[in-house]
């Protein structure tokens, strides 16, 4: 349990200015409301520490940060969670429920004990768990106001791929031939009846480059462009796009890969990558006690492992970050996700 203050993290720069500011300006206006507590959702991956850092960095000593790392089958007292602290920080709300008989129960308790508490709690929550949560049991209604992790664009991205010296690789344009055609979207004047002046509107555009290769720095604009497109502006996705192409200092734009075929899973193997998906890491024991018998799970575990979807890092199960765009466009295809 951390006792409150900043944190070191391996990015100076923080690009959740917008959550932030939102967070700290509802917490310094809303202490004395009824419901004050604050909800935040992101997707696994999408770089929360770097939010709670920062976080902590603005909130100081009055801010104690506690993480839920595994399903909590007991109702944890919050209460004395930092309990000389001001505002509390709450990592991994979405363990506080399991998907078994009764397992409502702690995260039930757990809300209506923070509702009576006079400190603020910033929640942190897996966007599928809260989706389920908020619909099965109003989870939403205890908090005033969501906060939601948007993705990251571009521009972002390259600066968090920078490090501290703001040394970069070189970006090279080795595309083959086949690849260089693409659409772009430029804005054209165009005076409309009634309107004294021209106004500009985006009209699509079609570049047939295949003679041609990008300059370093348009190679390294398109990059970006791709990996935030890949990623859905990820942060960790998008990170490990971008290390992944990279090889002796230089950055292949023919290295960036694109999303991969649907998987082709049965009802019980997908509905245990949809509890992996949930709770962004979970053992095989948890994974067991919610699914299916244990020899069944194993099976399952490996199928998923062997396809590449899931690993498992140290006796923890989570979903490939490389995959993770495609499982959830599977997910959401069958239904099981929205």
């Amino acid at each position: 349990m951390d006792a409150g203050g900043g944190a070191d993290t391996e990015d100076e720069y923080i690009p959740f200015d917008r959550e932030i500011s939102e967070i700290i300006t509802f917490t310094e206006g809303h202490e004395n409301s009824r419901i004050k507590n604050i909800a935040v959702i992101a997707e696994p991956y999408s770089g929360e520490q770097i939010l709670i850092n920062g976080l902590l960095d603005k909130l100081g000593d009055g801010a104690g940060h506690h993480k839920y790392g595994s399903i909590q089958y007991e109702c944890p007292c919050p209460a004395e969670i930092c309990p000389d602290k001001k505002t509390v920080i709450l990592e991994g709300c979405h363990y506080l429920f399991s998907r078994k008989i009764g397992g409502f129960d702690s995260l039930n308790r757990f809300l209506t004990e923070i509702s009576g508490d006079e400190r603020i709690y910033i929640t942190f929550w897996n966007i599928f768990a809260w989706d389920y949560l908020s619909a099965a049991e109003n989870t939403d209604s205890y908090f005033q106001k969501p906060v939601i992790i948007e993705p990251l664009k571009p521009d972002m991205l390259m600066d968090l791929m920078k490090d501290k010296s703001g040394k970069s690789p070189d970006y090279i344009d080795d595309r083959p031939v086949s690849e260089r055609n693409r659409f772009t979207f430029k804005k054209r004047s165009i005076k409309l009846p009634g309107f004294e002046k021209a106004i500009k509107i985006p009209y699509p555009g079609y570049e047939s480059s295949a003679k041609e290769t990008m300059s370093e720095a348009e190679a390294e604009r398109y990059a970006f462009e791709r990996i935030a497109d890949i990623s859905g502006g990820n942060y960790g996705i998008a990170k490990k796009l971008w290390k992944k192409s990279i090889t002796d200092d230089l950055f292949r734009l023919s290295q960036i890969s694109s999303h991969d075929s649907d998987p082709d899973l049965k009802y019980n193997e997908a509905y245990t990558l949809l509890f992996i998906l949930m709770w962004g890491a979970l053992s095989a024991k948890e994974i067991m006690e919610m699914s299916v018998s244990e020899g069944e799970s194993a099976k399952i575990l490996f199928k998923l492992s062997s396809v590449g979807l899931i690993s498992n890092e140290g006796g923890r199960y989570s979903v490939e970050p490389l995959k993770f765009v495609q499982s959830v466009e599977y997910l959401k295809k069958i239904r099981m996700v929205w």
